[in-house]
């Protein structure tokens, strides 16, 4: 007897956030320092993971009804995989960025059909807890591929550590095969056939959804101001204050931390407030401690400000996906989950984007500056909206 889908799922996706997590914090340095690129090719090669992603992402969301959730699971831990293999190769910018398109395609079949498929297999009673488990798990892999990664690079180099996560996700893919063999079991639980199909015109009634509207705007604004972070900010802090490759490694590493430790403790936090609450005060942990990165020139301060973003990053995700799972039809959750997501490939193309001609005439601090500024208004826009649904449905538990 295979072991059950609540294991398998949660194992194969502790190795992907891991690999994508290895080696992801110094792909921006890697590029300018190991295949010359400029900084316009930096945030291309950073960006154009989320562009393919969030072009395949609702194509995905589309596909996946019934048993097909299961296969694009299976086969995005390959695209995730392969591809990473050619990156330790390649000396090209332009083939680098050919392999992270591959890359982007992989994550939209891999995260939100795995999300879905947690969603659908658990029960109603243990929805909640399979959700946070799931997003616990996935938060340990975003901890140990930092910290692996920089001993992996301190140890190697940065180009030989590129063939770490290919090895962990193809052993995944494997795993993956016997995941297959409960295809039974999920034809049985994720037969969509008499619910009916879904398709781009349902996008208006998704989007009208408060619960929904609201995970959205804060996932979107998290994957903006980390996309400025991952491309412009690992560039300021190893400039600013002459640190090693391995060393930005750590630095996310202490960040992967933290969501770690915010994600183990959402359990607890969703019996003291409201969801909707932990993802206002999310955004403004981001405010603040963004201000600090900002306005201090401390190593100390910078480190432990940024560490702590993780806070945010870590209750505003799986506080989105709870929200969608307790407020969305059954025959809808592939697709809303793709959409969902789909915000944080959004985030991801129009940070380094809106952030590089910035930088490229005022310095990678400016782009800090943008980060914060998008983090202000997020905040103060969700507040608005918060308080409209406050005064029209006092009564209502939000």
């Amino acid at each position: 007897m295979p072991p059950s889908p609540l294991i398998l799922i949660p194992v194969i996706s502790l190795m992907a956030s891991m690999s994508s997590q290895f080696v992801n914090p110094i792909i921006a340095v890697y590029a300018r320092d190991y295949l010359n690129a400029t900084v316009v090719e930096i945030g291309l090669i950073v960006s154009v993971f989320s562009i393919a992603s969030i072009i395949s992402t609702p194509i995905i969301g589309l596909y996946c009804q019934g048993i097909r959730t299961l296969y694009a699971f299976w086969l995005g831990l390959a695209l995730i995989a392969f591809p990473t293999i050619g990156m330790a190769l390649v000396k090209s910018p332009i083939i680098f960025v050919v392999l992270r398109i591959f890359q982007g395609i992989g994550n939209s079949m891999f995260w939100a059909p795995g999300m879905t498929l947690v969603a659908l297999i658990s029960t109603k009673e243990r929805l909640g807890r399979d959700l946070s488990n799931y997003s616990f798990v996935i938060s340990i892999g975003m901890s140990l591929g930092p910290a692996f990664g920089s001993m992996s690079v301190a140890t190697f180099g940065a180009r030989i550590s590129f063939l770490v996560p290919s090895a962990i996700m193809l052993i995944g893919f494997l795993l993956g095969i016997i995941l297959v063999r409960h295809r039974e079991l999920f034809r049985k639980r994720l037969n969509y056939e008499d619910a009916g199909s879904v398709s781009l015109r349902e996008l208006p009634r998704i989007f009208s959804g408060f619960s929904f509207e609201m995970a959205f705007m804060a996932y979107v604004s998290l994957s903006f101001i980390y996309g400025i972070l991952v491309t412009y900010g690992t560039l300021y802090f190893k400039d600013t204050f002459n640190v090693l490759d391995e060393e930005v490694a750590f630095l996310f590493f202490g960040y992967n931390l933290v969501i770690m430790f915010s994600r183990f403790s959402l359990r607890k936090l969703v019996q003291i407030t409201s969801k909707r609450n932990i993802l206002l005060l999310s955004l403004a942990n981001y405010v603040a401690m963004l201000i600090i990165i900002e306005v201090s020139g401390s190593f100390l301060l910078f480190v432990g400000a940024f560490c702590l973003l993780g806070l945010s990053h870590g209750l505003i995700y799986p506080t989105g996906v709870l929200l969608i799972a307790e407020t969305t039809e059954t025959r809808d959750l592939a697709f809303t989950n793709s959409v969902y997501l789909m915000g944080w490939d959004l985030g991801n193309i129009l940070g380094p984007i809106v952030a590089a001609p910035f930088t490229m005439y005022y310095g990678t601090r400016t782009a800090l500056f943008i980060a914060l500024l998008s983090a202000i208004t997020v905040f103060l826009i969700t507040l608005l909206l918060f308080g409209k649904r406050l005064r029209n449905r006092p009564n209502v538990n939000i």
